[in-house]
């Protein structure tokens, strides 16, 4: 069965549509990484992929961060969504800086995050990234070290540190923890096979069928 030709004019506009967006992302309180992975990164690209998105955040303030980002990119008009899929963003997954080890340990996963890139991080989320996903040479996919993208620069760090500051409060992490809870305790593609979802105050996981 043939297979489409890689399209590189497209590959580069979503790639610079998720490093503008990243530009905005890392002002939000507790990312401490923008990791871009699946299709854009492991070669199984095509003009309909979307665009997956891992991140980081600070112990403590998952579900908030989480909340955060994805109400941002929902207002960007350019969040994924049943049916439309192309170019737009997937933030599937968020892990906390104390456990960004990728699990479970298997092929799969091993070729979809190996290859992962920093849109932007602290160079100490993406160190400890790399320092916790060593295992994936067992499966034949070395950890490939890429170049930050972005980083802070005075007035982003302050505007972070500012805004966590102003909404680090724990109550906001307690109510967004219940809302998201709620919302896939309600939604019935959670029950499906194939439907993987993980919700801890360490992990964050949704990957739910179309």
């Amino acid at each position: 069965m043939a297979t489409s030709k890689f399209d590189r004019r497209t590959w580069l506009r979503y790639w610079r549509r998720a490093v503008y967006l990243s530009a905005f992302l890392r002002y939000l309180p507790f990312v401490r990484l923008i990791g871009l992975n699946g299709s854009m990164v492991t070669g199984s690209f095509r003009k309909s992929s979307d665009i997956d998105l891992y991140f980081v955040s600070e112990a403590g303030h998952i579900f908030f961060c989480r909340w955060l980002v994805t109400t941002f990119i929902h207002l960007t008009g350019l969040r994924i969504k049943e049916g439309k899929e192309a170019g737009r963003f997937c933030p599937n997954r968020f892990a906390i800086t104390s456990f960004t080890e990728i699990t479970p340990h298997d092929t799969y996963h091993a070729r979809v995050f190996h290859n992962l890139i920093p849109l932007f991080a602290q160079p100490a989320a993406y160190a400890s990234y790399r320092q916790n996903n060593d295992w994936m040479k067992d499966f034949s996919q070395p950890l490939i070290e890429h170049q930050l993208v972005l980083r802070h620069n005075w007035f982003s760090r302050g505007i972070q540190i500012g805004l966590e500051r102003l909404l680090g409060w724990s109550w906001l992490e307690k109510r967004a923890k219940q809302l998201q809870e709620s919302r896939y305790q309600r939604d019935e593609r959670a029950k499906l096979p194939g439907s993987k979802v993980v919700i801890s105050e360490r992990e964050l996981r949704f990957h739910l069928p179309k």
